[in-house]
């Protein structure tokens, strides 16, 4: 993205943040992608190394946008310290200080303005962020999907029951209390 020299940082980061906008739009179309089906098994694990390159270069682009709009926010600070130091009772200030300028600087509407663009850029990569990490936490549930099937954990015929799977890891985990018990009193007949 090119600027013109007239463009100011303002205009800069509104169209930063439209094109962020644009890509999370594009990212949102993955979160269709993170379900798993387990007679597809195949197909998507083939298909998760594009998914997860295609996700990932979207949320490049986002962390691209934002450290461009950070230059913009360094730029306009930058033009507007120096123009404060310039004239600094333009600005409201009588007695010349270092704290008066910082003031000066952070109520300036212009400066507000382009650091609330800059935050909902911020927002959009921190999503964007969140659903590669869905997307990578997809993979790691592929492999356990996988695992599971060739061991023929799941009937083909069937959807799993999860209420099932909850109810034998509860007495799985009960037997296994009552193991760990008659193990320590065997442990105390030995004494």
């Amino acid at each position: 993205m090119k600027n013109k020299k007239s463009d100011t940082p303002l205009k800069v980061v509104k169209r930063l943040l439209t094109q962020a906008q644009e890509i999370y739009k594009k990212l949102e179309e993955f979160k269709d992608e993170l379900a798993i089906d387990v007679h597809k098994l195949e197909v998507q694990s083939a298909e998760q190394p594009e998914i997860f390159c295609n996700c990932s270069d979207l949320v490049a682009d986002l962390s691209y946008i934002e450290n461009a709009a950070k230059v913009q926010i360094d730029a306009f600070h930058a033009n507007l310290d120096s123009k404060i130091r310039q004239e600094p009772k333009k600005y409201g200030i009588e007695k010349f200080v270092e704290a008066a300028v910082k003031g000066a600087i952070n109520k300036n509407p212009v400066y507000l303005k382009i650091q609330d663009l800059a935050l909902r850029i911020n927002t959009i990569l921190k999503k964007g962020n969140g659903l590669l990490g869905a997307i990578d936490q997809r993979r790691s549930m592929l492999k356990v999907e996988q695992a599971l099937f060739v061991a023929d954990y799941f009937n083909k015929d069937a959807v799993v029951d999860y209420t099932e799977t909850r109810k034998r890891t509860q007495k799985a985990e009960k037997i296994k209390a009552q193991l760990q018990e008659m193990h320590e009193d065997e442990k105390e007949d030995e004494f």
